[in-house]
């Protein structure tokens, strides 16, 4: 079966939220590699908020044991990308 949505994609709807919920951070800045917990002004609690948007956004619940490893951007991406 066919992916609903590109890794690009997600990753501009993840680059979306994050400037909803940290409008002061410079999404250029946000590369695979980039510790979420060290971009500006972002806590544990934005980074809750964002993922618990992107799930109601794509319908999926990102399974518990996933969250503790949700480290990066790309984590999120590929978090994503894999329950959809």
């Amino acid at each position: 079966m066919a992916k609903k949505y590109t890794k690009e994609e997600i990753a501009a709807k993840v680059k979306e939220v994050i400037g909803d919920y940290c409008p002061q951070i410079d999404l250029t800045t946000l590369k695979g590699d980039t510790t979420l917990g060290n971009v500006g002004e972002m806590d544990s609690m934005n980074i809750l908020l964002i993922i618990t948007k992107l799930e109601a956004f794509y319908g999926v619940e990102i399974p518990d044991r996933k969250w503790k490893r949700l480290q990066t951007f790309d984590d999120v991406v590929d978090a994503f990308y894999d329950e959809i």
